[in-house]
This record gives structure tokens, C-alpha cells and sequence, in this order.
């Protein structure tokens, strides 16, 4: 299977001159996905989700414990898709006084839950952005979910379907930072499936010597389902060229750490 992916990887990419090689994690999810298309098919796939929960979940805590293990006391500190602000509170607690937290989050019930949760922390900056490779305006999928957790942005010529929908503003992360002036130490994000136009639109910001740590949630599915199979792959290739090194914490996080 492996050597079979690999190419295809190759006979899709002959315009690239460098090609990494699909790392386990992206290998992992390929074959997670190909699992619950057969699922599907056979009537277990509810069977195979609930299975597949109770293994991410303690997936989860790992990167989370490395996630934070990166973040130090006066720390300026991005949550791009921060929702309803868990990780938003966590880093609070971690960057102290001296730091700063920056959580994006377009969604305009879950930014009215930001703002009544950290009303009166000065040290937090709420913007009600999503974060994409160009600015301007795009469409916010709304799913019916009480929490916000799978809100997504769907691509500009697509049509968001029967479900309900939002005009969100949307920004590069490299135009913040030309705005703000301000270059973040350490970057979560959690973006449902628009994880490769998130870092197309930071190219030069992770170039920044300042920027230690980039921690991301690849939606596999999400991804393939938009045509972007290749996107953690691509991702990988970025961090890579700009010095990080990458590894999978999980089957579906990445840490991206620059080398020393």
C-alpha cells in the first residue's frame, strides 16, 4: 500500500521538482479513510466511528501535553479556530501576564461565547477572522452542531448545500501580521478541512526566527473530500523548506518545530 501511494503521489506531482515522501501519519489517515468507505459499504461504519473515538481521544491529550510543553511564560501565542475557547484558556494560563493570546474564530455565535468568556483579560485579542490564502470575503458552512466544533469554510465557486451559511471575513496570516505587527511564538490550528489554505496564506510569517512551534489538526477526510488528498503533504513540504521539523503526535496532528 505504501509504495503503491507513493505513486500515485509521484505521477500527480511531475510539476514539483522536490517530493517528500508521505509521511506515517498521512499513510495512517489514507488507509483510515479507505476503512470507512468499506464500513460504509458493509453497514458498520457507526461501529467503526465509535471505536476509532475512544483511541483519538487519548490521541488527543498527547498533542495537546506537547503543545503546551512548547509554550513558555511571555509568549505571544495564535488560536486560529479557537471556538468556544478551550485552548484559548489554556494558553492563557501558560503565556501568563507577560504573553498574549490572539484566537480567530469568524463564527459570530461562537465569537459572542469568546467575548463573554474573556471579557476584561486584556491580554487577549479576539478577531472575528477566518484565515485562508487571499483576503476578502468567503461562506461559512454552519453545521448543526451545538457546540461549533465542525463549522467550515467551503471553497469560493461551491455552493454550501441545504445547510445553513454565514459571509465571513477572511484574512492572510502574513497581512495580520503586517497589520498587527506582532509575530506569534507559537500557532494552533484547528480548521476543519482548510488547513492548506491557512498555510499558503503564512508563507512568509514562517520564516519569522520568532515563530518556534506550528501545531495543526489535518482533516483528512475533509481534505480529500475537496480535492486536496495531497494537502499534508504540501504542508509538510512547507514547514520543512521554511526549518521546521515535522512529526505526527497522533494519526491526525502535526507539531512542526524549528530546528535549532
Amino acid at each position: 500500500m505504501p509504495k503503491r501511494i507513493a505513486n500515485v503521489l509521484v505521477q500527480r506531482r511531475r510539476n514539483v521538482r522536490h517530493i517528500i515522501p508521505p509521511s506515517r501519519g498521512y499513510l495512517m489517515n489514507t488507509l483510515l479513510i479507505r476503512a470507512r468507505s468499506v464500513a460504509r459499504k458493509l453497514g458498520i461504519l457507526s461501529q467503526l466511528k465509535a471505536v476509532h473515538s475512544v483511541f483519538q481521544r487519548g490521541y488527543e491529550e498527547h498533542f495537546d501535553t506537547a503543545l503546551l510543553a512548547h509554550i513558555q511564560s511571555g509568549d505571544v501565542v495564535w488560536d486560529i479556530g479557537a471556538n468556544l475557547g478551550l485552548y484559548t484558556e489554556k494558553f492563557l494560563e501558560k503565556v501568563g501576564r507577560g504573553g498574549a493570546v490572539v484566537a480567530f474564530e469568524p463564527v459570530s455565535d461562537c465569537f459572542t461565547v469568546l467575548r463573554s468568556k474573556f471579557a476584561g483579560k486584556p491580554n487577549v485579542t479576539l478577531e472575528p477572522l477566518a484565515l485562508s490564502s487571499s483576503n476578502g470575503m468567503g461562506t461559512m458552512k454552519l453545521a448543526a452542531d451545538p457546540l461549533g466544533a465542525t463549522h467550515q469554510l467551503v471553497d469560493h465557486n461551491a455552493h454550501p448545500g441545504s445547510e445553513a451559511s454565514a459571509q465571513v471575513t477572511v484574512v492572510t496570516a502574513d497581512s495580520y501580521v503586517a497589520r498587527s505587527r506582532t509575530v506569534p511564538n507559537v500557532i494552533k490550528i484547528d480548521v476543519e478541512g482548510f488547513e492548506y489554505e491557512v498555510f499558503k496564506g503564512m508563507k512568509a510569517l514562517l520564516t519569522e526566527p520568532k515563530l518556534r512551534g506550528v501545531f495543526c489538526e489535518m482533516h483528512f477526510a475533509l481534505l480529500e473530500s475537496r480535492g486536496q488528498m495531497l494537502a499534508p503533504v504540501e504542508i509538510e513540504r512547507l514547514l520543512t523548506h521554511a526549518g521546521f521539523e515535522v512529526k505526527y503526535t497522533d494519526s491526525s496532528h502535526i507539531q512542526a518545530i524549528r530546528a535549532s
